[in-house]
């Protein structure tokens, strides 16, 4: 989110130090800059950052349930780079509860964009929850489309989709 720093409770580089990073002893990760500052900057600073380091090894994903992966919310170009964006408001919706309410849930995010997604040597999608289900569904049925950005993942090489039971299940994807 924009304006939240990595060490604060409701980002998502917290969520993931704390339920990833930290137990799997992994300390090789970079979060975006995304607390202060110019976001333009902060984007060039990161794909900058992705070059320098020989590119991405392992890109780690969450999916949205309309679809959107990082904060690339349904319209965004398979090509699009890091950059500011507007979150959209099913998914300030979805994220109510880590914040108390809606209103307080930040309207901007700074992410990957698609194609710097594409650009990761491999990429891991970790999917839980009934909830997710029908997205799930979706996005295995369904042909690449901007409308969701999750199925721009179908073309790459060494994507892996992680399911739980219950999101498989409400997704079709077991019997």
């Amino acid at each position: 989110y924009w304006g939240l720093a990595a060490k604060d409770p409701r980002s998502y580089g917290h969520y993931l130090s704390q339920r990833v990073f930290s137990p799997l002893g992994i300390r090789n990760h970079h979060f975006l800059r995304a607390a202060s500052g110019d976001p333009i900057e902060a984007a060039e600073e990161y794909e900058a950052l992705k070059v320098k380091a020989g590119g991405v090894d392992l890109q780690l994903l969450g999916l949205g349930k309309n679809g959107h992966i990082g904060f690339n919310e349904p319209g965004s170009s398979p090509d699009s780079r890091t950059r500011l964006v507007e979150i959209a408001a099913s998914t300030r919706e979805a994220n109510a509860e880590l914040f108390g309410n809606v209103a307080d849930v930040p309207t901007h995010a700074l992410t990957i964009g698609v194609g710097t997604i594409l650009a990761a040597r491999e990429i891991w999608v970790i999917v839980s929850g009934s909830s997710k289900g029908a997205i799930v569904r979706k996005v295995h049925a369904s042909p690449q489309t901007p409308d969701i950005p999750a199925t721009y993942l179908k073309g790459h090489p060494r994507c892996i989709v992680f399911l739980d039971e219950e999101c498989a299940r409400r997704g079709g994807l077991t019997s």
